[in-house]
């Protein structure tokens, strides 16, 4: 897994090289658990003084905000809610909005949507990461937010403005794809 994860890492390295350069100072951060908080570290060590971290699943929101709001640097702030409910949250805009292996969890119909309220929200660089294409996943330690509802191609990603790059082979477990959108406001 950890040969996965660096591969991955280099992918948005290449993909938006801006990202850790100490260019941007906040971050709207989709798809943290208990199980993973990756780029998080790299955030922090980046210069973001503003890190809020969207969960939906109240057993990963709760252990996100003992872990990160009472014993990290003070960036952090935890919201137990949904993607989809991006405009109610009223969270405000952050230069960056990272939606990691999160697009994959909506029904296909809820992404566009979802992507477009997530973009409302963010000044810079929407960044998302998903697999690539067909994975199959159910509920995953009682979190029913776990099960994958989409299998999501490039093409689908491009159509709706980002550009993508993948790792690994189409319908295989462990693939991505990495997806970005810079916007400009």
């Amino acid at each position: 897994m950890g040969d996965l994860i660096k591969a991955r890492e280099g992918c948005v390295e290449r993909c938006v090289p801006d990202l850790f350069s100490g260019d941007y100072s906040s971050v709207l951060y989709v798809g943290a658990n208990q199980r993973r908080q990756h780029f998080l570290d790299r955030f922090e060590g980046s210069g973001y003084d503003r890190i809020v971290l969207l969960e939906a699943f109240e057993p990963n929101y709760q252990f996100l905000k003992e872990k990160f709001e009472s014993g990290g640097s003070g960036a952090y702030r935890v919201v137990w809610g949904r993607a989809q409910e991006i405009e109610r949250l009223r969270l405000g805009v952050f230069d960056v909005v990272f939606f990691w292996h999160g697009p994959e969890h909506l029904r296909k119909r809820e992404i566009p949507p979802t992507l477009r309220g997530l973009e409302a929200a963010c000044r810079r660089v929407m960044v998302c990461g998903m697999p690539f294409g067909f994975y199959e996943q159910g509920p995953e330690y009682g979190n029913p937010f776990e099960t994958h509802q989409s299998h999501v191609y490039p093409a689908f990603m491009e159509a709706l403005g980002y550009r993508t790059e993948t790792l690994g082979e189409r319908d295989q477990v462990g693939s991505n794809i990495t997806a970005w959108k810079y916007l400009s406001r």
